[in-house]
């Protein structure tokens, strides 16, 4: 599915020019409120991985600042410890997880460090190790700004919902207005590429004709293939009101059938038919 990305004001400008031409669309587009100051704010907070953006809260701001610089820290120390330990070997690998910062390394060379181990590998040959040193100081100050923040992020997204709230009304309408606009432009866009024609009247008795009509999606599709489809005309009133589709098989019998139905379907649910002409009853 197509996500419609609806600017109100430059949609709503774009169809007035042609209100004299379309005035019920040019109305239906000039309902829709101005959102323009809630969308910036929510821009403003949320970024597009829907994570809360620092310039959401000054606050916010300054304790990720500090968890930036607490992390910095104990990666830092985690180096100097575990260089200390693996001098021979120059190793200063620092892990993460479960957002703890520590060292992976083999069961028997961590058995051998003071540390809190808080996960193994799936063979249970590595370990995850947490030293002392950075679970005693650094861990919990970072621990500590990661709770606090979380108030905050309640509070951003709560004072937004508030803002929407007020307007819930308008945007209902504004969401059905979108989805009218949105289906008329598709069915506008899809009677172009496919030349199609409105019906030219719905019937009281039984007539029913189309004129080099084609199947619209079989179309689509061979028209990709860079090929044709064969147009079918059919035309039924009067005294024939029988008709018999005969041939061999795989010869269009069924295609046919499908064909016409589609075509009674798309005039009824206001959508132009793929032929050069239509007159069909109400089935």
């Amino acid at each position: 599915m197509r996500r419609l990305c609806w600017k109100p004001p430059g949609a709503a400008t774009a169809i007035s020019r042609g209100s004299p031409q379309f005035p019920l669309l040019a109305a239906r587009a000039a309902s829709l409120a101005d959102f323009r100051e809630q969308l910036t704010a929510i821009r403003r907070c949320v970024l597009p991985n829907k994570e809360i953006s620092d310039d959401a809260s000054p606050a916010l701001r300054r304790i990720r600042a500090t968890i930036g610089q607490t992390r910095d820290a104990i990666q830092r120390a985690l180096k100097q410890i575990l260089r200390s330990r693996n001098a021979d070997a120059g190793e200063d690998y620092v892990t993460l997880r479960n957002d703890r910062f520590g060292d992976s390394g083999a069961r028997g060379e961590s058995a051998k460090s003071p540390g809190i181990v808080h996960g193994t590998s799936g063979t249970g040959q590595t370990v995850f190790l947490e030293p002392f040193e950075t679970v005693e100081t650094k861990q919990p100050a970072c621990a500590a700004c990661g709770r606090r923040s979380r108030p905050r992020f309640w509070r951003i997204l709560r004072e937004l919902t508030e803002r929407l709230q007020v307007l819930r009304g308008p945007l209902i309408a504004a969401a059905e207005t979108i989805a009218e606009l949105d289906s008329v432009f598709a069915r506008a866009r899809f009677a172009r590429e496919l030349r199609c024609r409105r019906c030219r009247k719905f019937t009281a008795q039984s007539d029913c004709g189309l004129r080099r009509r084609g199947h619209p999606v079989l179309e689509d599709k061979l028209r990709r293939e860079n090929r044709a489809i064969v147009p079918m005309s059919l035309a039924l009133g009067g005294d024939e009101r029988v008709l018999v589709i005969s041939g061999p098989n795989t010869g269009g019998k069924t295609v046919a059938l499908k064909t016409t139905g589609i075509a009674v379907l798309s005039a009824q649910s206001g959508i132009p038919v793929a032929a050069q002409r239509a007159v069909l009853p109400l089935f």
